[in-house]
């Protein structure tokens, strides 16, 4: 798996994967402005293929660019906000949402970024349960926070150090 930034070419991806994991999936559009944007970081899970060592490559491993999960984030001052994590199903329980959040937090840090927040469906427990391994702790709920289905969201957040 290939960690890295979104790029314009991604976006086709981004939005099919953004209509099978949410609702009130983001448009192409939204994605473009964000990802142009100085105050934001938008990464990709790129799948790598690995090859056998008979077929003489250097690395082992090509891209497929094939992505397989994102993640969007906010960034003001010395704070920042996760927008979107998404993985595609059928790449879920693969370490795809830890590598996303864990790149994440990893470049926060280099913005000397000392927190960073987000919200998740109340009943979303495997989000819930992978963003409290990763440092984030619940901070309280926003009533109403979603729609379609209308439900509330755990504010979350976590505490980054500069070591």
């Amino acid at each position: 798996m290939l960690i890295r930034e979104m790029t314009l070419e991604d976006i086709t991806q981004a939005v099919a994967i953004e209509q099978v994991c949410f609702s009130l999936p983001w448009s192409e559009k939204s994605f473009q402005d964000s990802i142009t944007r100085e105050d934001t970081l938008f990464l990709v899970c790129e799948e790598l293929e690995e090859f056998s060592e008979e077929e003489n490559f250097d690395s082992g491993f090509t891209r497929k660019n094939k992505i397989t999960g994102y993640i969007g984030m906010y960034i003001s001052f010395d704070e920042a906000n996760i927008t979107n994590v998404a993985v595609l199903p059928e790449c879920r329980k693969k370490g795809y949402g830890n590598a996303l959040v864990t790149a994440a937090k990893q470049k926060a840090v280099e913005k000397q970024v000392e927190r960073i927040f987000l919200e998740v469906r109340v009943s979303n427990v495997p989000a819930i349960s992978l963003y409290q391994k990763m440092g984030f702790e619940n901070l309280g709920i926003r009533k109403n926070f979603y729609d379609h289905p209308k439900e509330d969201a755990n504010i979350m957040c976590c505490e980054l150090s500069f070591e």
